[in-house]
C-alpha cells in the first residue's frame, strides 16, 4: 500500500486475488448471506437501522477513507460496510444482462448513498478502484451451510405476467384518484438566492390526514414569463433517512440538474411523503403500507400542480416530469395519474428490481402512458441492467414518441449526454424555454 495509507482499505484486488488471500490466511470471503446478516441484520434489530448507518457512511465523495473514520459502525463492531469500497463476496452471481461473475456488496465512494444494499456482479478479475474485500473466520461448520455458497440468481426486472388486463387495471387506476381542494397555502419564502436563481419554499395541505406537502422552486432569474414548470422526483436517497430539505439541490452528484433552470424553466421540488422531513422507513416487504404511499405520492405530485395554477408567472398547460433512478422507476404510475403532464425524461431508470404490489408495479402503467418519454442511462448500469430492466422498461411503454439514449457509463450517465438530451427533449415537447 502507498504510504500513509496503512489504515485505508486495500483496493485493486481481484476476486481471485482475495479469495488466495483469504485462504493464506486461514480465512474466507464471506457469502453475501454472511456479510448481510454482519451488515445489517433486520431479523434481530429494526430494518430503520439502516437510516442510522448510511448517513455516516462514505458514499458520493472524492475517495476512500481511513478505516473508522466516519463512525459508520455497524451492529457488531464492524466499520464502513456501506460505502468506502464495495467488497468482494465468495458466491457467483449469474446476472442474465451480463457474463458471470462474482457478486461485490455495499457500494462504494463514489456512488449514491441507495447503493448501500446493491448487490452487483461484476468479473472476478475487476481490480477496480473501488473494490475492496474484508474476511471472515468461521468457528464451526453448521449443518447445511455449504449451500450458502452456491451461486446466486438475483432478478433485475420484473415482468412475469405481463401487465394486467383492462378491468383489473381500472380497479387499480381507481387507488390513483384525486380530488383537488383547498390548498391553505403559506406566504412564499426566500431560502437562497444565486446568480442563477431564487430558490422559493412554500407549503400547502396535503388533502389526506393533516399533511403539509413543502415546495421549492428554482426560479430562473430573468427568464421568460410565465415559465415552463417541470416536477422533479428524485433518487432513493430522498427516502433512506429523515434528513432536512433545505440545502439539498436536485439531482444526482454526477448529474445535478441546474442546467434545467439555466435553460429559463422553474425546477419545482416537492417533498414527497417518506422522504427528508417527512421520513418514515421505506418499507416494500409491508405491501399495504408501500402502496399507500405510492398514492400519497400521487396527491403530493397534485398539490403542487394545483398550486402551480394559482400562480399567474406558471405556464402548468407545459409541464415537464424529471424522474431519477428511483423515480424514474418506482414513480412511473404518476406518469399515468397525472394528465397534466405534457412530457417526462427518466435518467437512470428501468424496471423496478423488487417485487412491488401490483396495483403499484409500473409494469400495469407502462403501456397506458402516452406522453413522450425520453430515457437516458448507463449502458454498463448494474443497479438496473439495459437487458433486464432498462429495455424492458422502454419496450412497455405506450408513448408514440419515445427514445433511449446509451450512454457509455454505468448509473450515473455523464453530464454533458444528460444535459444535451434533455434540454432537447424539453424544448421539443414544451416549447423552446429562454
Amino acid at each position: 500500500y502507498p504510504d500513509g495509507q496503512d489504515e485505508y482499505p486495500v483496493t485493486g484486488v481481484s476476486w481471485y486475488e482475495a479469495a488466495a488471500y483469504a485462504r493464506y490466511r486461514g480465512k474466507a470471503l464471506p457469502t453475501i448471506y454472511h456479510w448481510v446478516i454482519a451488515a445489517l441484520p433486520a431479523n434481530e434489530v429494526p430494518s430503520s437501522l439502516a437510516a442510522l448507518i448510511v448517513p455516516l457512511s462514505n458514499f458520493a465523495s472524492n475517495g476512500p477513507s481511513r478505516v473508522g473514520s466516519h463512525q459508520a459502525l455497524g451492529p457488531y463492531g464492524t466499520y464502513d460496510m456501506q460505502g468506502n469500497v464495495s467488497e468482494w463476496c465468495w458466491n457467483e452471481g449469474r446476472d442474465p444482462s451480463r457474463s458471470t461473475g462474482r457478486y461485490a456488496v455495499g457500494g462504494a465512494w463514489d456512488e449514491p448513498h441507495y447503493f448501500y444494499n446493491a448487490a452487483l456482479v461484476f468479473s472476478p478479475l475487476d481490480r477496480s478502484k473501488t473494490r475492496g474485500f474484508r474476511l471472515m473466520k468461521e468457528i464451526r461448520e453448521e449443518p447445511g451451510v455449504g449451500r450458502l455458497r452456491e451461486p446466486v440468481v438475483l432478478l433485475r426486472g420484473r415482468t412475469a405476467g405481463g401487465p394486467v388486463p383492462t378491468p383489473v387495471f381500472e380497479a387499480y387506476r381507481e387507488q390513483f384518484a384525486y380530488v383537488s381542494g383547498r390548498l391553505n397555502a403559506s406566504p412564499v419564502t426566500t431560502v437562497e438566492t444565486t446568480p442563477y436563481w431564487t430558490k422559493e419554499r412554500v407549503t400547502v395541505d396535503a388533502g389526506y390526514g393533516n399533511e403539509r406537502v413543502t415546495l421549492y422552486l428554482f426560479v430562473p432569474h430573468g427568464g421568460r414569463r410565465p415559465f415552463q414548470p417541470v416536477i422533479y422526483f428524485p433518487g432513493s436517497d430522498s427516502f433512506l433517512v429523515k434528513t432536512s430539505s433545505e440545502g439539498v439541490q436536485p439531482g444526482l452528484r454526477a448529474v445535478p440538474l441546474d442546467y434545467v433552470v439555466k435553460s429559463g424553466r422553474v425546477l419545482v421540488f416537492p417533498i414527497y411523503q417518506g422522504s427528508h422531513e417527512r421520513w418514515t422507513p421505506l418499507d416494500f416487504s409491508d405491501r399495504v403500507a408501500y402502496s399507500r404511499k405510492v398514492v400519497e405520492w400521487r396527491w403530493d405530485m397534485g398539490r403542487t400542480l394545483d398550486y402551480l395554477q394559482t400562480r399567474g408567472d406558471m405556464d402548468v398547460s407545459r409541464a415537464g416530469y424529471i424522474g431519477i433512478s428511483f423515480g424514474a422507476s418506482y414513480a412511473l404510475p404518476l406518469l399515468h395519474a397525472e394528465s397534466r403532464l405534457k412530457a417526462a425524461v427518466l435518467l437512470s431508470g428501468g424496471l423496478p428490481n423488487r417485487d412491488v404490489p401490483p396495483v403499484t408495479n409500473p409494469i400495469n402503467y407502462l403501456p397506458r402512458i402516452t406522453i413522450p418519454v425520453l430515457m437516458v442511462n448507463g449502458r454498463y448500469d448494474s443497479l438496473l441492467p439495459f437487458e433486464t430492466s432498462q429495455k424492458p422498461l422502454f419496450n412497455l411503454l405506450g408513448s408514440s414518441d419515445k427514445n433511449h439514449v446509451l450512454a457509455e457509463s454505468g448509473h450515473a450517465p455523464p453530464r454533458d449526454v444528460v444535459l444535451k438530451e434533455t434540454l432537447a427533449w424539453l424544448d421539443k415537447y414544451l416549447g423552446p424555454a429562454r
